[in-house]
């Protein structure tokens, strides 16, 4: 009886919060009434979103900083998706349109086209999948064409770095880059990953495929903490990062950071996707790539004046066999309690199913630990 009204609450919390969890609690885009919708593919990419009034009318806008890949597409395949903004109308409902840029080369997660324009975004007109084959691609056609900024794009986030009471968007891609008030910075070599990019106000060789930041020591300049891939080069484990773990960086006044911790991460060949704040814990999913066999796990940090402490670590692998791992987990108050439990959807199923083949509930147990909801 339990179980199944947890279920039928679920449902219901998946109706109200269809706008702002889509990317893994529905397979559509929800719009307010009579303004259409996108399609799922064009919702949810590697969790690069940054809101802001892109347009100057006063509300606040989304731009999807995708990559150069979605995770709903066909494993094995490079796909090229342009990026694209949901522009605020008047009345609460969202225009999409694409953003100007052409892709620069396969696989990596470059796309030209200047995201930080002074005035509105740069709206182009270019194909919603620009190419989606198993070869290289000839792009010879766009010698010639302004290139514009390039970024640092694996993951992002938002963080008040140099505690100035403005907020800094910060890429990782094996390093770090931030970009101070949003803004970009100079062109150059990227210390972490040695390719031309914008290097922002600081760029970083930390390893990082993700990271967030958090004030540990109390001195109001958040510590960074970085997670890394399994394997990582000896570039970057130079640099501090772990391969497969984590690394707390100390911040010197929002311009300069320097090794404070660093952990190992979970056995087995695993990279850090993503690192969520949850109070005073920090959650990292871990993956071993996009076409392996299951190797998916969360792992839950206290966090204090030294740095950060493992509190709790399981897997999250539904079944053998590739693409069985999770996605990214996401954050939500499921069973009404204070308490943030996590939702974790897989590459095999994108229905919102919350069944133990497919996908699953974990319940915060009160203290920042999960247990999971059998159903």
């Amino acid at each position: 009886m339990i179980i199944r009204f947890l279920t039928t609450l679920f449902v219901l919390l998946t109706g109200l919060m269809s706008t702002a969890l889509s990317a893994q609690l529905s397979s559509r885009y929800a719009f307010v009434a009579g303004h259409g919708e996108v399609s799922w593919r064009n919702t949810y990419d590697h969790n690069n979103y940054v809101a802001r009034d892109w347009n100057g009318d006063g509300r606040s806008d989304v731009l999807s900083l995708t990559s150069i890949y979605s995770v709903d597409r066909t494993h094995s395949i490079s796909i090229h998706t342009q990026p694209h903004a949901f522009l605020s109308n008047s009345d609460g409902s969202y225009t999409h349109t694409w953003v100007g840029g052409e892709p620069i080369k396969m696989l990596t997660p470059d796309w030209s086209g200047d995201y930080f324009a002074q005035g509105p975004i740069i709206v182009g007109n270019g194909n919603v999948v620009i190419e989606e084959v198993s070869h290289a691609v000839d792009f010879s056609n766009l010698v010639g064409r302004p290139i514009g900024p390039r970024f640092n794009w694996h993951d992002s986030t938002l963080a008040d770095v140099d505690n100035d009471g403005k907020l800094d968007l910060i890429g990782f891609m094996s390093g770090t880059t931030i970009y101070y008030d949003m803004q970009p910075g100079p062109w150059g070599f990227h210390p972490g990953n040695g390719t031309m990019v914008d290097l922002g106000g600081w760029s970083g060789n930390t390893g990082a495929f993700t990271g967030a930041f958090k004030d540990l020591d109390g001195d109001g300049y958040p510590e960074m903490i970085t997670g890394a891939y399994w394997d990582a080069t000896p570039h970057v484990i130079a640099g501090g990062a772990v391969p497969g773990g984590i690394t707390v960086w100390k911040n010197h006044g929002g311009r300069n950071f320097t090794v404070m911790q660093q952990l190992p991460g979970p056995p087995g060949q695993s990279g850090n996707r993503i690192i969520l704040n949850n109070g005073n814990d920090l959650i990292v999913y871990g993956e071993c790539g996009d076409d392996c066999t299951a190797n998916s796990s969360i792992s839950v940090y206290a966090t204090g004046p030294g740095g950060i402490a493992l509190k709790q670590r399981f897997g999250l692998n539904a079944r053998s066999g590739q693409w069985s791992k999770g996605h990214p987990p996401r954050l939500l108050d499921i069973n009404g309690d204070g308490h943030k439990d996590l939702f974790v959807n897989h590459y095999d199923n994108y229905d919102g199913s919350v069944g133990t083949q497919h996908g699953g509930i974990w319940l915060n147990n009160g203290n920042g630990t999960f247990s999971r909801l059998k159903t």
